[in-house]
């Protein structure tokens, strides 16, 4: 692979042709009537997106579970939402929908009272979400009993898990868990109870599930006795949830005070629970580690550093040796966005946190959602500084250590009369994307997401040598002040080839049955491609974006020709891909 670097000043020149492409947010539900849309939660894979919720469309109040996907990186989404309970519309209350992706298989849990108290009911897809199961089906076995809630889902290697709160023996909740070894299409007959000791004494709620290949990891807060004090407990599967713990395992000291919110989050042998608790006197962010897949514990560490504040509601990523945790503070009388993070897998923290919300004094920034990839980590929140509230976000492209200056607006077109709530985060290596509810459209609320930052596909290019089309792809998030590398491949191996930049969108021309997306290139760079023969060839061109902050949000429209004689007037051609700087 040959790599040839684009400098500062080239990159540069684009910026009178990126002044009117900072891109507007897209509507994700398709909802042609007044409705209520809630609780988005999103997913990427590569450069796909896939959003459920649970939204009210039918004269009934009850809601139902849609689903939507983007194959584009949120350019373009299905025509037609997807409904994936499959009793009649409003039929029953479908709540609280999680969403796992794993590869072509994505699947969805929900809480359902079609039945009377509520039951944890799933959908599945087999083919990326084109296509779903006829009918849904119930996850759990209930014969009789108060019902379920509060499911959690993930899934990895195939196997896809999901767990709930369980009321089966009564007022005293247990957590219960089923699997699918097939990507979510037959599951045990039977699911499991992972709580321990008697049956229905205390209660156990707020189960959070992480999983890597057959490891499975669920933790929740749980009242053992009854007494109306909390602590967060664990169990563990290596076999695919086949096998558990005999016993649960307790992850924080146990005090005469409350351990709440627990998330969950793995990274290869290493499994992180995080909480909050008010035993200091005020609500504070803790945080246990193993680093031998759940097997042993090396006991909590407190993970904020501002004594005295009320501290709550974390969230928590890790990639790699990085481990990152988010959480609201109360600081004079405001809520505020902090973070802390390690780079040993939690083994040693920052001995300071580090706020990243810039909302002004007066305004509450609340509901930090976390994600990471690679060396980059983005926060989104929401407040209302701009009268009504948006969402916002940061971003560190070098693993933590820097942030921007000045917020990103997400809800970017959201008009000044309108809210954007509710805000939910994913990230993959090339892609960095929020959902949200948004009223600007109906009152009563639908799904919108925008980029953070990341590429998107645009148009179709043209085949070359053994009928192959050559690729171009971004392996880099493009963030200002970083090196971004755009790699052409599948071309014909050793021809000429190269990568222009410029301005795409509406001046993309037809072109021999391609798209020709970079019709007019502000910068074209040449590289020869390595390997041999049809569609072996491959070669990369660096880019060092500027760190001015004018760049963010702004796109370039990229696009690689390859001279192939075997081509339609002997060029094949990539697919346009834009990019978006944050």
């Amino acid at each position: 692979m040959v790599a040839r670097a684009l400098g500062i000043v080239g990159i540069a020149a684009l910026a009178p042709l990126l002044a009117a492409q900072k891109p507007v947010d897209t509507r994700v539900d398709t909802s042609g009537v007044p409705s209520g849309a809630t609780e988005p939660r999103i997913a990427a894979q590569g450069g796909s997106l896939y959003v459920v919720w649970s939204e009210t469309r039918s004269a009934s109040p009850d809601p139902d579970v849609y689903f939507n996907k983007s194959e584009d990186g949120g350019a373009t989404w299905l025509a037609f939402d997807v409904r994936l309970n499959t009793n009649a519309a409003g039929a029953s209350s479908s709540t609280e929908p999680r969403i796992a992706v794993d590869g072509s298989n994505i699947v969805a849990v929900w809480s359902d009272d079609r039945e009377g108290p509520y039951r944890v009911y799933y959908n599945r897809s087999g083919d990326g979400g084109l296509t779903w199961r006829p009918l849904d089906d119930r996850l759990d076995t209930l014969a009789v009993g108060m019902g379920t809630g509060s499911q959690d889902t993930a899934a990895a290697g195939g196997h896809v898990y999901a767990v709930w709160v369980d009321y089966r023996f009564g007022a005293g909740a247990d957590i219960f868990f089923n699997r699918s070894s097939n990507g979510g299409q037959t599951w045990r007959s039977s699911d499991a109870r992972l709580t321990t000791g008697p049956s229905g004494l205390g209660a156990s709620t707020a189960p959070q599930v992480a999983a890597s290949e057959t490891n499975v990891y669920v933790a929740w807060q749980k009242d053992p006795t009854g007494s109306g004090t909390w602590g967060i407990y664990f169990n563990r599967s290596r076999d695919g949830g086949a096998n558990w713990l005999g016993s649960e395992v307790r992850l924080d000291v146990p005090a005469a005070s409350d351990a709440l919110a627990p998330r969950i989050t793995e990274s290869g042998p290493h499994v992180y629970v995080v909480w909050q608790s008010d035993r200091s006197g005020t609500d504070a962010i803790y945080l246990n580690r193993s680093s031998d897949f759940g097997q042993t514990w090396n006991g909590e560490t407190r993970i904020d550093t501002a004594p005295g504040v009320s501290s709550y509601a974390p969230r928590i990523a890790a990639a790699g040796s990085m481990v990152y945790v988010a959480w609201e503070s109360a600081v004079a009388g405001r809520a505020r966005v902090f973070l802390n993070r390690s780079a040993d897998h939690a083994a040693t923290w920052e001995p300071s946190q580090r706020r990243i919300d810039h909302a002004p004094a007066s305004i509450d920034a609340r509901h930090p959602r976390l994600a990471a990839t690679g060396l980059s980590v983005f926060v989104a929140w929401q407040d209302s500084r701009l009268g009504r509230a948006a969402v916002f976000a940061n971003r560190s492209v070098f693993a933590g250590t820097n942030w921007l200056g000045a917020d990103i607006r997400l809800s970017r077109s959201q008009p000044a009369t309108a809210s954007a709530i509710s805000a939910d985060l994913a990230a993959s290596p090339s892609i960095v994307a929020a959902a949200w509810v948004d009223d600007r459209a109906d009152v009563y609320g639908d799904i919108y997401m925008n980029l953070q930052l990341g590429a998107q596909p645009f148009g179709t290019g043209l085949a070359g040598s053994g009928g192959i089309t050559p690729r171009l792809a971004i392996p880099t998030l493009p963030a200002i002040g970083a090196s971004l590398s755009l790699e052409l491949s599948a071309g014909l191996g050793g021809a000429p080839a190269g990568i222009g930049l410029g301005l795409g969108g509406p001046g993309a021309l037809p072109f021999l049955g391609g798209t020709l997306h970079v019709s007019a290139p502000v910068i074209f760079r040449f590289l020869p491609l390595g390997g041999a023969g049809p569609g072996q060839g491959a070669g990369a061109i660096a880019l060092a974006l500027p760190p001015d902050p004018m760049f963010l949000g702004t796109e370039i429209a990229a696009q690689g020709f390859v001279l192939d004689a075997a081509a339609a007037a002997g060029v094949a051609m990539t697919g346009g891909l834009d990019l978006w700087i944050g």
